[in-house]
């Protein structure tokens, strides 16, 4: 197989449905890169799989884990052994190009630039844990196929030592001491595989960012600024004029300046549609001097309508790093975690150098990529609970009119009807059963919306009594499994008159009638999309007003 073949079919054993990075969240799927018994003795591989195959396929993780052998990695790893690696840092860097992972590399030349200290920020544990990580020693290299080594602390008598051959069998958490504790090393991986870690132009090693460029190919009435200083429009903040069919190529000094460097300027962005964004990109202005003008840091706010205006907030606060560099090739990205739903974006210039100018770019894909369907749930998903009634996240319809479908497209976290290992957690329910439900919530008494035996690709629904409206528990559907990250619910039999101020909810039909719900976990968010009988949206002024208000 090849490596991406061995990446696009791989089986992730488990997934851990929120894993915290230090305040960023993602969901991962675990794949063992191999374990050991404690004492003098060589990690072992997983069958059917080569050490040069492990380490290609780490080339996709995004975190490592070590653990107890007898440990899950969806475990808790507030213990005194667990660690894991930052998502992109250094040590996964190492593992995926070949190296062991006591080190830390220079991510050019692979030159080993320093040791692993026991408050290296690249790895997440207990004080005790990250002790046993501590590296005193120094090398000119750190390959794992010249010593067989995957973590060497040098120095430290209480360190972790693994070895894979039999030239250095080693499966220590102190060395030569024996703590009572076998250990698994984990490869952790986007669970989606829509994203992986790779070098930046500016060499930062980083989550790359997935989904389309939106702001190359817009036309120039989508951009506008607070100022504009002469020849430096607000449209010349493409990365590439030319791909909007309005320019030429990149031109001397192309990029958007402010009319005065001045906290308060802004660019803006109109996408002309909402979408789901999970990455920005800025680049300096073009120019032909090795001082290129430059935004160094700014903050991004975003709106679904212009009108109301949110600020990001990153793992690191509001203020996102932007082009330290002097190179106007060079493309500084900021991941957004989680994803933000917008059709307008504002970059408000924090710090700069020489002048205020910039050109941006933002990754991502069209939220409305269906005609008829109109988001509900809005840009934070509505979330339900197996173990209670959902309250937070209610939602409305788009807009007054008559609903004949909806569709549930799944965003985060996993549900479960049981004990874990007895019963699968799924996206939408338990084992191959569904269990979620969408309800209008109403004074005068709950009702279900989607789905009923009437609906589409539904073939049996089992009912139950609820005081909360959530009269289905448990259904089957021909066409859709209990993981399917898209579920559409049609029913033109049955339509909805549905207004503005309607509400809704997502809901888990136990959580939502707190039946046997004792042994129930997790929490499942998804966005939620309505289908109208009549498209409001391709509707003259008086049609709208009498079909759709």
């Amino acid at each position: 197989q090849t490596n991406d073949d061995q990446f696009t079919g791989l089986t992730f054993e488990y997934v851990s449905a929120s894993e915290d990075f230090n305040g960023v969240t993602k969901e991962i799927g675990w794949f063992e890169f191999g374990s050991c018994v404690e004492g003098p003795n060589a990690l072992e591989f997983p069958s059917g799989y080569t050490l040069s195959e492990l380490v290609e396929l780490a080339r996709y993780a995004i975190t490592v884990k070590i653990i107890p052998a007898d440990k899950l990695p969806t475990d808790d790893t507030a213990d005194d052994f667990s660690v894991k690696a930052d998502i992109c840092s250094n040590p996964v860097f190492a593992l995926g190009h070949g190296y062991e992972m006591s080190y830390t590399l220079d991510t050019s030349t692979f030159d080993v630039i320093g040791q692993t200290s026991a408050s290296s920020p690249d790895w997440i544990g207990t004080d005790t844990a990250k002790y046993r990580l501590m590296n005193t020693c120094s090398r000119d290299d750190g390959l794992i196929s010249a010593d067989n080594i995957i973590y060497h602390a040098c120095g430290n008598g209480y360190g972790m030592h693994v070895g894979i051959a039999s030239q250095n069998p080693m499966c220590w958490w102190a060395w030569q001491g024996y703590l009572g504790e076998s250990m698994a090393i984990w490869l952790g991986f986007d669970v989606d595989k829509s994203t992986w870690c790779e070098l930046d132009d500016s060499g930062i090693y980083q989550l790359r960012p997935t989904g389309s460029a939106l702001i190359e190919s817009l036309p120039v009435s989508a951009f506008s600024a607070s100022s504009t200083h002469d020849h430096c429009a607000p449209e010349n903040a493409r990365f590439n004029t030319a791909a909007s069919g309005e320019g030429t190529s990149i031109a001397w000094g192309d990029a958007w300046c402010a009319g005065t460097s001045a906290v308060g300027e802004y660019l803006e962005v109109d996408l002309q549609e909402l979408h789901s964004i999970n990455a920005i990109g800025t680049m300096s202005r073009v120019h032909d001097s090795t001082t290129l003008q430059r935004v160094t840091s700014y903050i991004l706010q975003y709106s679904v309508d212009g009108s109301q205006w949110y600020t990001f907030e990153g793992a690191d606060g509001s203020v996102l790093p932007g082009n330290t560099v002097a190179d106007d090739e060079v493309e500084v990205v900021n991941n957004l975690s989680p994803a933000i739903e917008a059709r307008y974006l504002r970059f408000y210039p924090q710090t700069w150098y020489s002048y205020m100018s910039m050109r941006v770019e933002a990754y991502g894909e069209p939220v409305l990529t269906d005609e008829g369907w109109y988001l509900a749930s809005g840009t934070a998903g509505a979330c339900f609970s197996a173990t209670s009634f959902a309250t937070g996240y209610e939602f409305n319809a788009p807009y007054a009119g008559e609903i004949i479908g909806a569709k549930l497209v799944y965003r985060s976290g996993e549900v479960n009807c049981g004990d874990i290992g007895v019963r699968v957690a799924t996206h939408w329910g338990c084992d191959n059963y569904f269990l979620s439900e969408l309800i209008k919530q109403d004074a005068a008494g709950n009702s279900v919306f989607y789905p009923t035996s009437s609906t589409d690709t539904v073939t049996t629904v089992n009912p139950m009594g609820c005081d909360n409206g959530c009269t289905v528990h448990s259904w089957l559907s021909d066409t859709y499994d209990s993981n399917s990250n898209e579920i559409i619910l049609m029913d033109a039999s049955t339509p909805y008159v549905v207004d503005e101020s309607d509400i809704f909810s997502l809901q888990y039909s136990e959580g939502c009638c707190g039946v046997s719900t004792s042994d129930n976990a997790g929490e499942a968010c998804a966005d939620v999309y309505f289908y109208y009988s009549v498209d409001c949206s391709t509707l003259d002024l008086d049609t709208f007003l009498s079909s759709c208000s």
